[in-house]
């Protein structure tokens, strides 16, 4: 049976028992991961252009050295949707791109993208 998992990690074991096993009552929680846009985005000839579609969150693989990593990009809701789904109340969400970052590849595509697109989002969450 194939069970849904978040980030190669069974989803209860990311956001389900384990965080809340830890956390006393209106214990803080801070997540942070990749902002899905960023992926599905392009930079090309000096414009942004869609190269995925941002709903798309199948499975893919990635050789990594002498590995393959198989990951899925998840839809901003579907991380918020599962830190709610596992007892933790969102208090705070920030989507960023960090200055220091851009100056560092100032020249990148990356950087370009990091400037008109959030580079990582980070969601406080209260445990109930």
């Amino acid at each position: 049976m194939k069970q849904t998992a978040y980030f190669g990690v069974q989803k209860e074991m990311m956001f389900g028992q384990q965080p809340l096993a830890y956390l006393k009552k209106d214990g803080v929680f801070i997540f942070s991961w990749s902002h899905p846009i960023h992926k599905c985005v392009a930079a090309e000839d000096n414009r942004l252009v869609f190269k995925k579609c941002y709903f798309d969150e199948s499975w893919y693989s990635v050789s990594l050295d002498e590995s393959t990593l198989t990951l899925s990009d998840r839809k901003l809701s579907t991380y918020v949707n599962a830190l709610a789904k596992a007892g933790f109340v969102i208090e705070q969400m920030i989507e960023e791109s960090d200055d220091e970052m851009i100056q560092s590849r100032a020249n990148s595509t990356f950087a370009k993208k990091a400037k008109m697109l959030p580079v990582t989002f980070v969601v406080k969450a209260r445990k109930r």
